[in-house]
C-alpha cells in the first residue's frame, strides 16, 4: 500500500493560505478535488461523484466552484482532498 498525504489547511475565506505548503517534492498529488457533503454525527455524507471542482492546482489559492441545486440544509460542508 502506498502512503498518502493530507494538507492541512488554512483558508483565509474562500481561498487558501498557500505558503505553508511542503515542497512539490513533499506533495503526493498536486491537483485538487473539492467536494460538496453534509456532516451527520456518523458520516461526511460526501458526494465523490460529483465533485464541485477537480484537477486544479493547489498552490493556486483558489478555484470557482458553482454549488449545485441542493435541498437547504445547515451542515453542508465543502472538503478539499
Amino acid at each position: 500500500m502506498s502512503s498518502r498525504h493530507s494538507l492541512l489547511t488554512r483558508y483565509s475565506s474562500p481561498s487558501r493560505e498557500t505558503d505553508d505548503l511542503p515542497p512539490d517534492s513533499q506533495i503526493t498529488n498536486p491537483d485538487g478535488v473539492v467536494i460538496l457533503g453534509f456532516q451527520t454525527d456518523d458520516s461526511l455524507n460526501l458526494d465523490i461523484d460529483h465533485p464541485l471542482a477537480q484537477n486544479f492546482k493547489i498552490r493556486a489559492g483558489n478555484v470557482t466552484v458553482i454549488v449545485p441545486d441542493v435541498p437547504p440544509r445547515n451542515n453542508y460542508i465543502i472538503v478539499r482532498t
